[in-house]
């Protein structure tokens, strides 16, 4: 669709006007559709801004994030605004660093928003910090309690945290096995789970991190005759994809 976008902002802008009279929730669903257009969504955050009542504005931090420091100008003040709600300040403050480029309160905010609602908010809150890298360090002793949290810990949870923890530290001693894990399983799911399903993600993790012992699981998923996933073709290139460049990435940093 961002390929359409010079031709579809006079729609949106309409449909994002604030005479329109239908519920907040549909214009969530519309920002969180433009998420994946990144800067080039820049244009609509006035009219997003305009549309968004307080309730609602919360609803379009993950876009300000994606357009990044194009959206300074028309959405610093109102994320700022938001930096105290309990809720959603967490994700205030990563939007406002992705606005201004510092990182300010954000890896204390998200480490603690990690800290109270616990290991199931990982999902969320471990990309952030990932995006964050190394000054995201103050979150490693919370990350690192999830992350071997046994008893309530989950796969796309500790594949999240797995990713963070590696951004952070560049260290992948002991992050391995829950994402290697997460790639032997069969079939791999055909959709993804709140975005990128964490098996696909996964696949990118060890990639990053070169372990030597990942390269049968990932020959298995590039070149193996049997089906990745269950019955989605699409879903099995985009794996087999990501495997190919996983295993580049790992054989290039082997010793000859």
């Amino acid at each position: 669709m961002v390929t359409h976008a010079d031709a579809l902002m006079p729609a949106l802008r309409a449909f994002l006007d604030p005479s329109e009279r239908y519920g907040g929730m549909k214009s969530a669903d519309c920002i969180d559709a433009l998420v994946s257009w990144g800067a080039v969504a820049a244009p609509l955050v006035p009219a997003i801004v305009a549309r968004l009542s307080p309730m609602y504005l919360s609803f379009a931090l993950p876009l300000f994030g994606a357009i990044g420091p194009v959206a300074a100008a028309d959405a610093e003040t109102q994320v700022r605004a938001l930096l105290d709600d309990e809720h959603h300040g967490a994700e205030a403050a990563w939007a406002l660093w992705r606005i201004t480029g510092e990182p300010g309160h954000a890896p204390a905010l998200l480490a603690d928003h990690l800290a109270r609602y616990g290991g199931h908010a990982a999902r969320d809150v471990a990309p952030m910090l990932e995006q964050l890298g190394p000054a995201a360090a103050i979150a490693i002793p919370v990350l690192r309690e999830h992350f071997h949290d046994a008893e309530h810990g989950h796969l796309y949870d500790r594949v999240a945290i797995a990713r963070a923890l590696w951004a952070i530290t560049g260290a992948g001693e002991g992050l391995v096995t829950p994402l290697l894990e997460a790639v032997t399983a069969r079939p791999l799911p055909d959709q993804g789970y709140w975005g990128s399903a964490s098996e696909l993600l996964a696949v990118e993790a060890l990639g990053m991190i070169g372990p030597a012992e990942a390269v049968p699981a990932l020959e298995t998923i590039a070149h193996g005759r049997a089906r990745v996933t269950e019955r989605d073709a699409w879903r099995d290139e985009l794996y087999q994809q990501a495997a190919v460049r996983a295993l580049a990435s790992i054989k290039g940093r082997l010793p000859s």
